[in-house]
């Protein structure tokens, strides 16, 4: 239809990278930039705020909280990967479906050209949004362990030998490495 054709020319860039990589703070310099430098109406995602957002409706957890303070976050991260790990054994694109209704939503607003996904985790995730949308880019963010920890990142094999940690880390066709 006319409405899945007009998404389809939204540039859609998929974000991934470490804990503590500073996804988010790219993502957020992208979408001022594009928008104060190009004039495009851009916007930050996240299948991550979905899974939050599921896990405070089911365990009464504070979402604002669980979005802005970092270490009450990572008291709830072993807990919120497995809840989007259950979630996604009965729908694999579960997240992905949240962010392409939100893509949606806001595009109905007002059109974006521009929409970074900030947390992309999964191979799937890419196949996904590449049958939805015609430009599909994947960035990945590095930083050193030293730079990871000055961020609040320490190391533990329970988070970060997981699957959403390391899944893309054999990709080698990424757009653009930082």
């Amino acid at each position: 239809n006319a409405e899945d054709h007009k998404l389809s020319n939204i540039n859609v860039f998929l974000v991934s990278g470490k804990r503590c990589v500073g996804k988010d703070f790219i993502c957020d310099l992208f979408v001022e930039t594009l928008g104060n430098e190009f004039n495009l109406h851009c916007c930050k995602l996240s299948h991550s705020y979905f899974v939050k957002r599921l896990y405070c409706d089911r365990t009464g957890t504070n979402l604002n909280q669980l979005l802005t303070d970092r270490s009450y976050k990572e008291k709830h991260r072993n807990s919120m990967i497995e809840l989007a790990r259950t979630e996604q054994e009965y729908n694999p694109d579960i997240l992905s479906d949240y962010v392409y209704a939100e893509i949606q939503r806001l595009h109905s607003i007002a059109p974006l050209d521009c929409v970074f996904i900030s947390d992309f985790r999964r191979t799937f995730e890419e196949t996904y949004f590449q049958k939805r949308f015609k430009r599909v880019f994947s960035f990945r963010i590095n930083a050193s362990d030293d730079v990871r920890s000055a961020r609040g990142w320490t190391y533990d094999p329970f988070k970060d030998e997981r699957y959403t940690e390391c899944e893309l880390d054999d990709k080698r066709d990424w757009d653009s490495i930082f």
